[in-house]
């Protein structure tokens, strides 16, 4: 068998068993020996190079990026949680990594195929504005809204913001730039 190629299966099965198998132990090892735990580290690298085996995001996360320290938690990682991400510092070379909740992600991406589009113009909240946002919000959980207005009007956009709270009842979910996401009623039920 020549040196590059895909191996065959049952040859990187047994790789993969391995290089969890080593990553376990740089786990267990790393407080007591952390040049040991990052040895291992370093020979799981290898077998996944070596096999065409990609480590995968759960186990490259478990390992820092810099010095390829195994990040246990409360040994050699700080886990904490900030505006929606989980930050990990690395406690043996200071490396930050930071990574958004999936579940948040997933909510972004399910509601905007769904979503009806209201355009708001300059001359503000008319009434066929007013009659198509009743009309969405009788039907749709989620409206997105968007604010056709000149930037100098930002004061003019928390109005806008406002008159939609007190004429339709409706509540504003997110604000991003110049888009908003309503909450309205669905059959006459608050949501």
């Amino acid at each position: 068998m020549g040196r590059g190629g895909r191996k065959p299966q049952w040859m990187r099965r047994l790789a993969s068993e391995r290089i969890d198998i080593l990553l376990d132990r740089a786990k267990r090892t790393v407080r007591e020996a952390p040049e040991l735990a990052r040895r291992y580290v370093w020979l799981a690298r290898r077998i996944g190079m070596r096999y065409l085996l990609p480590l995968g995001a759960q186990r490259r996360r478990s390992v820092c990026t810099s010095c390829h320290l195994p990040m246990v938690h409360g040994q050699t990682a700080r886990v904490r949680v900030k505006r929606g991400r989980v930050v990990r510092t690395c406690l043996g070379c200071g490396t930050i990594t930071r990574l958004p909740f999936a579940r948040e992600r997933a909510e972004r991406r399910d509601y905007q195929p769904e979503t009806p589009t209201v355009e708001i113009g300059p001359e503000g909240l008319t009434e066929d504005i007013i009659r198509e946002l009743e009309r969405h919000t009788a039907t749709a959980t989620l409206i997105s809204v968007k604010l056709k207005t000149t930037p100098p009007a930002e004061r003019h956009d928390w109005v806008l913001v406002r008159a939609l709270r007190e004429r339709l009842g409706v509540s504003v979910v997110d604000m991003r730039g110049r888009k908003l996401l309503i909450k309205g009623e669905v059959n006459g039920n608050r949501l």
